[in-house]
Formats: structure tokens, C-alpha cells, sequence
């Protein structure tokens, strides 16, 4: 999927939420590795990072020709601060109305506007596919993260008890959390 918009942010920056590219491979494994290093509540540490700037390109070109997968940068200043994307849970027909949606976001654009920009974009790519529901895990203290998901529509379903372990020996509960795109959500999950 083909998408661009631009959007201001709370300071009043300029932003580009586009489709990644192949073109932006190397940036973007920069971008994330950085990411990875300033939080715990990612899936993995930077030295778990397996895709090198080749096979990354291979990733976000492979994104940008699926119908029913996006991966969405955020450029300020040619300058990637985050990215957000949706995927198919599955493609069998019971299940295909589904998405998993992910974000990950520098620290030093935090605060400004931007995840909330990325979600919405990434919202808006899910209609357009076709998706009926979005669906995400996340690590139950990672409040700001919990705090957007909810401002956006998301609503937890449950919970996955230790589903998250941090090298330094801690278990953390992962939040389920899912977002109908195509009705409310039934009076039970609200």
C-alpha cells in the first residue's frame, strides 16, 4: 500500500508519515536499534537484531508490495524518529479479517504528537485494507503505551501472565488489547 500524509506537530514540526521503502532500510535499522537500547518494553535488544541493512530493504520492499501489509515511517527532517505498522494475524478466510498492530518511537520524540499521528495513519491503513479488527500485545507497565492504544480506541481483553522477561530476571504480564474498525466494540469489552 501506497500512503503519505503529512501532519504538525505539538511544537508545531512539520512531519511525513509515508510507506517505508527499500530506500530507507539503512536508516530505519539505525533508528531501530536506538530504539531498542532506550526502552525494556520492546520485544527484543539490539543485539537480537537479525536483519541486516540488505535483508531489512528486502523486509520494507516486501511491506510495501503486500496488500494487506504496511509499514509506515515518520520523517522529520529526512530523519526517521518512528514507524508504525499493521500485519495479517493469518490469511485463511475465518481469520483474515484481522491485524496485529505495532509502533515503536524514539525517545527524543516522545511527548510531541507522534505516536498518536503514526497510530491514527496506521488506523486509517487498516480500513482501507479491509481489516476489521486490530489486535496488540503490551507490557502491562508501559503506561504510555497503554495510555495511547486507549486514546485511539484500543480496549484490553485480557492478559497473558509473565508473557514478557526481561534479562535482569523480571516477569512482566502482557495486555491484549483489540480495536473494531468496523462497529463499536460490544458493551462487554468497553
Amino acid at each position: 500500500m501506497d500512503y503519505r500524509t503529512d501532519v504538525i506537530l505539538k511544537d508545531g514540526t512539520p512531519c511525513t508519515i509515508r510507506t517505508g521503502t527499500a530506500d530507507d532500510a539503512a536508516q530505519m535499522r539505525e533508528e531501530l536499534l536506538v530504539e531498542l537500547a532506550e526502552t525494556e518494553f520492546l520485544r527484543s535488544y539490539p543485539d537480537e537484531m537479525k536483519l541486516d541493512v540488505q535483508q531489512e530493504a528486502e523486509w520494507l520492499d516486501g511491506r510495501a508490495t503486500d496488500p494487506r501489509a504496511v509499514e509506515l515511517v515518520a520523517v522529520v527532517d529526512g530523519a526517521i524518529l518512528g514507524h508504525s505498522g499493521i500485519w495479517p494475524v493469518d490469511t485463511a478466510d475465518k481469520e483474515r479479517h484481522r491485524a496485529e498492530f505495532g509502533i515503536s518511537i524514539g525517545r527524543r520524540a516522545w511527548d510531541n504528537g507522534l505516536g498518536r499521528a503514526l497510530a491514527e495513519a496506521a488506523l486509517e491503513c487498516a480500513r482501507q485494507v479491509g481489516y476489521r479488527q486490530l489486535e496488540l500485545e503490551v507490557v502491562a507497565e508501559n503506561e504510555r503505551a497503554r495510555a495511547l492504544y486507549q486514546k485511539v480506541g484500543f480496549r484490553e481483553h485480557g492478559r497473558v501472565p509473565r508473557g514478557f522477561h526481561t534479562r535482569d530476571g523480571r516477569d512482566h504480564d502482557l495486555i491484549l488489547m483489540w480495536l473494531p474498525l468496523d462497529t463499536e466494540a460490544p458493551a462487554a469489552y468497553v
